[in-house]
């Protein structure tokens, strides 16, 4: 199956609110009679089709395109049960999310220009060494030239076939090899064990000295705002104690009673975060400001932070409702900046580099009523694990790289179920992040304003690393 990028944005909660749970679950069965579940893949028993996470897009717009007809047919129905299942299985075989790999490799792997390193089995491989035995690399290339090949046979027009290498790569079980990439295949050559100056590691660079900054820059920023009426209007600047500068809004959203969002800068822990209560489930504004609090009472731990609220839930008799987070905090590190993320639920996160391309999306975390991340109270997960959710209170946790110049976005649903990432992208990179977010509240505006328009709370933080 070829990778699609997603087109069309589409508000999982109104795709499975069009057939029955015991439709879905069928629908869900046969599947998993058809396809089996490894490393975040796919795979049809007959081994001759792959799905990867990557393609959820293309059935997200699949799904939003029969929705729009009026007039549906019992296969288009049928074809709209599969696209909901497949959304979800892919969303479920990638809740962990990828691994980044160091500093090193990601120079070597911008200087080689890899034809498919964009490709999810490909990030995976390369990013992933130290969890993959020879034999599952060995496999994932496999289902990764079944790609290959059946992409080209719809594009004849990539006869061209050159070909670079990334070197210096370990498995699991200690072998060396080398990556080769081509736009016919791609495949693996075992390798010596490199010189010491070669090889790639996990060991970070010596921190640079953080210089303190004085006065207001150092003070913690909370935003919640339920009065104004345009999210431009909410704008906050902050700076961490590194070359890190923030923008940031919050706002209520069209015909809504409450903000239920949130967004937290703490400088002096070079850390951002946004918070999107689970308001359709009741207490969101309690349930966020509750989150708050546990964040500023432990701001050096989010992991912490996040079970502090758990049981402060439970303390406050808080029936139902939680939140979906999304942290960042960032070291300045040599010439690069480490992220680590903090994720649980439908909060995103995009990066892009200099040049405007997108380097990294986070993963939806949730599809409607079927969360698979969020952090809720003990009594709301007893209550609600008999409906299929999971994972509750579980943080996923991501490590990735930017250089200076590149630009990063964590956001609220709000947002991004409106506005896939390339069109987020185009809305803030060659602005000033001020201008970005006056265009994405612009855009936030008309959408909101057409009818039936997703008119949810709305969340951006912008960080420019510089």
């Amino acid at each position: 199956m070829n990778t699609l990028p997603p087109s069309v944005e589409l508000n999982d909660e109104v795709l499975l609110k069009s057939f029955s749970q015991d439709d879905f679950e069928m629908a869900r069965s046969s599947l998993l009679d058809r396809y089996q579940i490894w490393q975040g893949l796919l795979i049809s028993t007959d081994e001759k089709t792959v799905i990867t996470p990557d393609d959820a897009g293309h059935f997200r717009t699949q799904a939003a395109n029969l929705l729009e007809q009026e007039l549906k047919s019992e296969l288009e129905w049928e074809q709209l049960k599969i696209s909901a299942v497949l959304i979800y299985l892919l969303m479920e075989a990638n809740k962990t999310a990828l691994p980044v790999g160091d500093y090193a490799l990601q120079e070597q792997l911008d200087q080689n220009k890899l034809p498919h390193a964009n490709h999810y089995i490909v990030r995976k491989i390369i990013y992933a060494t130290e969890l993959l035995t020879l034999a599952e690399i060995k496999r994932l290339l496999q289902y990764q030239n079944l790609i290959i090949a059946d992409y080209n046979d719809g594009n004849t027009a990539n006869v061209s076939d050159s070909k670079s290498s990334l070197s210096g790569l370990q498995s699991k079980d200690g072998i060396y090899f080398n990556l080769e990439d081509s736009l016919q295949s791609i495949g693996i050559t075992i390798a010596e064990k490199p010189q010491a100056a070669q090889i790639s590691t996990s060991t970070a660079a010596t921190p640079e000295p953080t210089v303190p900054l004085s006065g207001a820059e150092t003070e913690t920023v909370i935003l919640r705002d339920d009065q104004r009426k345009t999210l431009v209007e909410t704008l906050a600047n902050s700076r961490l104690q590194i070359p890190v500068e923030i923008v940031a809004a919050s706002y209520i959203g069209m015909n809504r009673e409450h903000n239920e969002d949130g967004i937290v800068i703490q400088p002096d822990q070079n850390q951002v975060m946004v918070i999107d209560a689970m308001g359709s489930y009741g207490n969101g504004v309690t349930a966020r400001d509750i989150f708050i609090k546990s964040l500023l009472r432990h701001p050096d731990n989010i992991e912490i932070a996040a079970a502090y609220c758990q049981k402060l839930y439970d303390n406050n008799d808080i029936q139902q409702g939680g939140v979906c987070i999304l942290g960042v905090t960032i070291r300045k590190e040599s010439d690069y900046f480490t992220i680590d993320i903090y994720q649980a639920g439908d909060v995103h996160a995009v990066l892009f580099d200099q040049q405007g391309t997108l380097r990294q999306e986070t993963s939806d975390e949730a599809i409607g009523h079927q969360v698979m991340n969020a952090i809720v109270s003990y009594r709301t997960t007893i209550a609600q694990q008999a409906n299929g959710w999971t994972n509750f209170g579980k943080l996923t946790r991501m490590k990735l790289h930017a250089k200076t110049g590149w630009r990063m976005a964590i956001y609220s649903d709000g947002i991004s179920n409106l506005f896939h990432s390339v069109k987020l992208g185009e809305m803030i990179i060659n602005k000033t992040p001020e201008q970005s977010i006056t265009t994405i509240s612009d855009e936030l505006h008309e959408a909101m304003s057409k009818p039936k328009g997703y008119r949810d709370n709305s969340s951006i933080a912008i960080l420019d690393f510089k």
